[in-house]
């Protein structure tokens, strides 16, 4: 049954003058954090954020802190291949103790001779049903095998066609993932980090393009600056915003994000300094292939994206090309890497796939039956 349209028509109206002033909140907050970021020295905000003591994940500066670099579109000269995935989990409702993982693949050469291929590779997995109906595959677990297929498929294609770049969608880091407290996933995660480290041998830049980035790491050193100002002791500065700060020099930045920072900073085509993560000091955080990527931030006239690479990219001079070729992919796409659109196409199980997929495993033997709850949700009409 349909909502009551006219009650939400008349809900937005009430909120609507609340919403338009936060708005105006969040222009004034990136001026702020804009003025924070500009007028702190490298070498201050880098010895801020190593020696504050807190659980929030910062970023540390990995190059100048004040060195935006500018870009143009690469000429049609270059290879780029891509992945992405989807899945039908396990539904214990359906009686379905498999799942499927499909990758999209794609690789588009640009030149004199322009090439291109696009598949998808579907994998059938069994985990749960050879385990036993007491486990099932959890949302993290089936995101951890999505992630490591992924990269699988972008490291073989990436050494069949010798690409230039290697995009994925979304993070490379997975730190959700990676910092999860659950072993098979940490299992998964391992392997994705041998994995990764494959594509510094093929000398093949590897970047998760990220678009409208909700990451706060930037930001969370730029309130942290903004409260050792308030505070003056290094005692303010240890405990500095751990929660959502109520000191006037801070509360309004918590309604930014680091996107939200950069498009107040970059100018169209370029991008930010390189940053590392900074993780709280023991735990999980504190070593693994995560240590060893960066991120920055690239604006296009369209948004700001974040993008998350291995070091050694930045260390063998490649960033420059994988910007030039990123803003190329962007303007083919009209705001989002062209490659990384085709991957989805490729890669997206709509509903009568996942449909396919119950029917063929009702058909090979492989369906348990159903739960009452989906049969109920299934039935039409009846009495009431």
């Amino acid at each position: 049954m349909p909502y009551d349209h006219m009650e939400i028509a008349r809900q937005i109206a009430a909120t609507l003058a609340a919403a338009q002033a936060a708005q105006v909140g969040r222009a004034d907050a990136a001026r702020d954090a804009a003025e924070i970021y500009l007028g702190t020295a490298h070498a201050a905000w880098h010895d801020a954020v190593a020696a504050v003591r807190s659980k929030r994940l910062m970023g540390l500066p990995h190059t100048p802190l004040h060195e935006f670099v500018p870009g143009q579109p690469a000429a049609p000269d270059y290879t780029v291949v891509a992945t992405d995935s989807s899945f039908v989990s396990p539904d214990k409702h359906r009686g379905a103790h498999c799942y499927l993982i499909n990758v999209g693949r794609v690789m588009v050469h640009y030149g004199e001779e322009p090439e291109a291929e696009l598949d998808s590779t579907p994998t059938h997995y069994i985990d749960p049903l050879v385990a036993g109906e007491d486990w099932m595959a959890s949302g993290r677990h089936l995101q951890a095998k999505c992630a490591l297929q992924e990269l699988a498929e972008l490291q073989r294609w990436a050494e069949r066609f010798r690409a230039d770049v290697a995009l994925l969608d979304g993070s490379l880091m997975q730190l959700g993932l990676a910092l999860a407290p659950d072993p098979e996933v940490h299992t998964l995660m391992d392997a994705y980090g041998a994995l990764l480290a494959e594509f510094e041998r093929l000398r093949v830049p590897v970047v998760g393009y990220i678009s409208k980035p909700a990451s706060q790491a930037v930001m969370h050193a730029a309130r942290l600056l903004a409260c050792r100002v308030a505070a003056e002791t290094p005692a303010g500065l240890a405990a500095a915003c751990e929660q959502r700060c109520t000191r006037a020099e801070c509360a309004d930045l918590w309604s930014l994000d680091d996107g939200g920072l950069f498009w107040e900073l970059l100018e169209n085509g370029y991008r930010s300094p390189v940053f590392q993560m900074r993780f709280p000091p023991g735990g999980r955080g504190a070593s693994g292939f995560w240590t060893h990527t960066g991120f920055c931030y690239l604006a296009t006239p369209y948004e700001v994206a974040r993008l998350e690479f291995p070091l050694w990219i930045v260390e063998a001079g490649l960033l420059d090309r994988v910007q030039r070729i990123l803003l190329s992919q962007c303007a083919l796409g009209e705001g989002y890497p062209k490659v990384l659109t085709l991957a989805h196409n490729f890669a997206v199980l709509r509903s009568e796939d996942r449909e396919s997929y119950f029917f063929l495993l009702e058909r090979a033997g492989l369906i348990q039956p159903p739960s009452e709850k989906a049969r109920g949700k299934r039935a039409t009409g009846g009495r009431i």
